[in-house]
């Protein structure tokens, strides 16, 4: 499975790394990290979701935050 992505990147005014809980129905709760590009006016122009949840991509999602949030 793969498939292409394009955005314009004249429009992305900053990146939004974000982390939020989502219940789970077992009761547990799975972290969503979230890199969401927005434009001049606040609006999202699209959120990329990180799919693998171990310590090696928790590690790269906070370096990329770190590195890039707000710009």
């Amino acid at each position: 499975q793969s498939f292409e992505f394009h955005v314009k990147v004249e429009e992305v005014e900053k990146i939004l790394f974000v982390e939020t809980a989502k219940p789970l129905e077992s009761g547990e709760t799975k972290v969503l990290r979230i890199c969401r590009f927005m434009n001049g006016e606040g609006g999202s122009l699209c959120s990329l979701i990180l799919g693998d949840s171990g310590d090696d991509a928790v590690r790269w999602f906070d370096g990329m935050k770190e590195r890039y949030e707000g710009k």
